[in-house]
């Protein structure tokens, strides 16, 4: 398991875009704040990626102990 620390603070309906720098097209490269390899970014679309704050989870794109392909294949801008 990889994390990201991140700090600071986001004002509503901002986003915060972590790309894969080994992305294979250059709009997710453009596109990010910040760019990153390896875990948590790569991943086979079954694992479940969390945002925490103070050790509490936040969000939660997938399922944790699930191994449903909810993101296989998949890339979304």
């Amino acid at each position: 398991m990889g994390e990201v620390l991140l700090e600071g603070e986001l004002a509503h309906e901002e986003t915060f875009l972590i790309g894969n720098e080994s992305a294979p097209f250059s709009g997710t490269i453009s596109e990010s704040n910040q760019l990153k390899t390896g875990t948590p970014i790569y991943f086979n679309g079954n694992d479940p990626v969390g945002l925490f704050k103070d050790d509490e989870l936040i969000d939660v794109i997938g399922h944790f102990n699930n191994d449903e392909d909810f993101a296989k294949e998949e890339t979304k801008l």
